[in-house]
């Protein structure tokens, strides 16, 4: 019975997930985004990749969002290379890092002579 019991208690805590560090701060951006203060999440956004570049493409995605929302060209390209840097394998930064590059320069999207 006290296996039983051990292998149950083993369970339930397994499936209780202790919140990341970032949630607080990625909930505080998404109430700056709902009340239009843009700036202000994407301050958050960066501190959360700043300090945990592993914090998942979707972070480097919403932050990317931001920048353009913000016309902040030069800023959303950094974005999409840190993210890139950290998930290089991310078909989503990939894509709209070409995407930005092409709007910057559809001559010369890659910058290359």
């Amino acid at each position: 019975m006290p296996v039983l019991l051990g292998f149950w208690l083993c369970l339930v805590g397994a499936s209780v997930q202790q919140p990341r560090w970032q949630d607080p701060h990625l909930r505080a951006a998404g109430n700056y985004i709902r009340q239009k203060q843009l700036s202000k999440a994407a301050e958050i956004l960066e501190i959360v990749v700043g300090v945990e570049p592993q914090c998942g493409p979707e972070v480097y995605l919403k932050l990317a969002d931001l920048r353009q929302q913000l016309s902040q060209q030069d800023e959303l390209l950094g974005v999409y290379k840190r993210g890139i840097a950290a998930y290089p394998s991310s078909v989503p930064l990939l894509k709209r890092l070409g995407q930005a590059l092409f709007r910057k320069d559809p001559i010369n999207p890659g910058g290359a002579a």
